[in-house]
């Protein structure tokens, strides 16, 4: 399948190593920002301007696939991407490498992105547009929502929800049965042993809110 990816930064990077075990052919890539050049051997095109003359030149956008590789806590954006170019008539592709294990009981969301070495368990709900990196476990009975990006290395026990727009960064541990809220982040190395709120930034260990954050727009 032809596929275009938006977002042309590191996370493409990674994203073009997982599709090397596949068919897909990337044609393009697109990016907000003009000042980052083409990471991959395939043309750039800038903003939704660049996407709109560009998919207008194409013959059919039948069979056109499409990954939003934008990482980070910019889950909001994700999504919103991901809408816009599903109003193109474009399809989703959902990333799981090979190495990753996803039970078979799992429910993964259109355009989620499973990573090298990551582990989803049994009866696992993962949003759309939601990234588990590389080596992260999400144990049994999770509740991800959409647009979420789970750093590598992170733990999370069984019973765990995190909700839509949330980042849980590099190598945090969360115990079983705990709730992260929506747009929050949790930080590199944190211990989350109770619920966190929305909207609000935790770190250390026992990890504790230091800051508010606001909604990301695209």
């Amino acid at each position: 399948m032809n596929i275009v990816i938006w977002g042309a930064t590191g996370q493409a990077k990674v994203i073009h190593e997982c599709l090397l075990e596949g068919e897909h052919k990337i044609v393009a890539l697109f990016d907000n920002n003009i000042d980052v050049p083409s990471p991959l051997d395939a043309p750039i095109y800038y903003g939704k301007k660049g996407f709109e003359e560009w998919i207008a030149k194409q013959d059919s956008n039948h069979g056109l696939g499409f990954i939003v590789a934008i990482g980070g806590d910019k889950g909001k954006d994700r999504v919103k991407i991901f809408e816009y170019l599903i109003d193109f008539g474009l399809s989703p592709i959902t990333v799981i490498h090979s190495s990753a294990y996803v039970s078979s009981s799992a429910v993964i969301g259109d355009g989620a992105q499973i990573l090298f070495n990551a582990t989803v368990g049994v009866d696992c709900n993962i949003g759309r547009c939601t990234i588990i990196n590389s080596g992260s476990i999400v144990e049994h009975d999770c509740n991800v929502g959409n647009g979420v990006h789970i750093a590598p290395g992170v733990r999370m026990a069984g019973c765990v929800e995190i909700k839509d727009y949330a980042t849980i960064y590099t190598g945090a541990t969360i115990i079983p049965r705990v709730k992260v809220g929506k747009y929050s982040i949790v930080g590199a190395g944190a211990v989350v042993t109770k619920d966190v709120p929305d909207n609000v930034v935790v770190v250390g260990s026992p990890a504790r809110i230091i800051r508010k954050v606001g909604e990301w727009e695209w």
